[in-house]
């Protein structure tokens, strides 16, 4: 090791020191023989002078003698430092570093495989909610009307493809009522045919759905046709649709990817989004009576009898009572009926989805009152009341409306959407004239 070699060599020179300095004794002895011998003598100091120089001699010879040991010393120093010692310095300084990129080499394997093991759990965590999602999926009901003989063809279409089911459902129900309309088994006059009403030539991209989920056929079902991939077989048109809403971006939820895809299910956007959201609202209906959820519109708007004020005074007590949300668009149907809006009001009075709910805006809310009163009325924006009717105040009934809302005034009571209501939906409650136009109809 370099440390012990450097101590050898100043113990060598010590040595040398230790032979000059005998040297150097030797020299002083001299020097005192030669003084004794002046003293005793000339032939004693003859005698002592030549001790002296021969003292002096020995001294110069070990003097000599020591220094070249030093120089052998100094010299196997060097040769040992450069032939050993630096070799072993490397070596080791070889295997440090070797120890060193190891280390490096497994910090950077541990920073590469971090984010796989986190990709590859939160894959495992997505992968389980998937199945869940799936597994609700295919819990049909059939609340709401829907044919128990088709759950099991809702089901495995909708888990094939992943769409929802009761989206199936929906559109079987407004294509053909559940294949009970006779006449979508014949071509209408845009040549769709069927229990979902297919073109011949959109058909022809998705006959083959049914292979996929063949073993799921029911044995009996009311509308069976061969050879299988045939338009007017339930079984086989009921996989189409799924694999078409599938291609054309609907999900397994009831959203706006679901939305839109019904909207070119249904013809050409923006003519076909009427029939649509018509869809779209029952295929909500259908899930929330079968696995709940919000309360919904259920069975048919009442047309009550009587005359116009009691019928006007019963549907505002009807409506009231359904606590339909307040949903901004929500309504504007012809005629008017509790759809989805641009946004909605939940039960905690927070602004969520427009999809979460079937509602009713402020507008939307007076048309259907009037509309189902008997008054002969379109739907139409709370600005489209301003200036419809009779101008002033009406004996019992009264519209107040604004570019902005609209609300009624019945017998001194004030109905229509507010903040006070349930949800922000219709209902009886305070209002304020102020900044209003009053309007009237005849005979109210």
């Amino acid at each position: 090791m370099p440390a012990p070699v450097v101590a050898a060599g100043a113990a060598a020179a010590g040595g040398g020191g230790a032979g000059a300095g005998a040297g150097a004794a030797g020299a002083a002895g001299a020097g005192a023989g030669a003084g004794a011998g002046a003293g005793a003598g000339a032939g004693a100091g003859g005698a002592a002078g030549s001790g002296g120089a021969q003292g002096a001699a020995s001294a110069q010879q070990a003097a000599a003698a020591s220094k070249s040991a030093a120089a052998g010393k100094s010299g196997a120093l060097r040769k040992t430092l450069k032939g050993i010692d630096y070799g072993s310095q490397a070596w080791e300084n070889r295997d440090q570093l070797l120890k060193l990129l190891l280390g490096v080499a497994g910090i950077l394997m541990l920073i590469i495989m971090l984010p796989v093991l986190a990709m590859t759990t939160i894959v495992t965590m997505l992968g389980g909610g998937v199945q869940s999602q799936q597994m609700q999926q295919t819990q049909v009901g059939t609340a709401g009307g829907i044919p128990a003989v088709y759950v099991p063809m809702y089901e495995a279409a909708a888990t094939k493809y992943q769409v929802n089911a009761y989206a199936l459902a929906a559109l079987h129900s407004t294509e053909s009522s559940y294949g009970q309309n006779p006449a979508a088994f014949t071509p209408n006059s845009a040549g769709a045919v069927g229990p979902m009403q297919f073109l011949p030539g959109t058909w022809s991209g998705y006959s083959d759905a049914y292979r996929s989920i063949d073993g799921s056929r029911p044995g009996d079902y009311p509308h069976q046709c061969e050879p299988h991939g045939c338009i007017k077989d339930d079984f086989d048109a009921i996989a189409a649709a799924a694999r078409y809403l599938q291609h054309l971006g609907a999900g397994p939820n009831l959203d706006d990817k679901t939305l839109r895809a019904f909207s070119y299910y249904k013809g050409t956007p923006p003519a076909s989004l009427p029939d649509a959201r018509t869809a779209y609202n029952l295929a909500l209906a259908l899930q929330r009576a079968n696995l709940g959820g919000p309360a919904i519109p259920s069975g048919p708007i009442p047309t009550p009898v009587g005359p116009p004020l009691t019928r006007v005074v019963a549907l505002a007590n009807w409506i009231g009572a359904q606590r339909y949300h307040y949903c901004w668009g929500g309504g504007h149907t012809q005629p008017a009926r509790p759809s989805n809006g641009s946004w909605c009001v939940d039960d905690g009075g927070r602004h969520v989805s427009g999809t979460a709910y079937l509602g009713l805006d402020c507008s939307g809310s007076v048309s259907l009152l009037l509309q189902h009163a008997g008054v002969n009325v379109t739907t139409r924006t709370a600005s489209g009341y301003v200036g419809w009717g009779l101008a002033g105040k009406g004996q019992h009934v009264t519209i107040w409306a604004n570019s902005a809302h609209v609300f009624l005034e019945i017998d001194g009571r004030f109905w229509g959407t507010s903040d006070g209501n349930f949800a922000g939906g219709a209902g009886w409650g305070p209002q304020t004239t102020v900044g209003f136009t009053p309007r009237h109809m005849q005979g109210l």
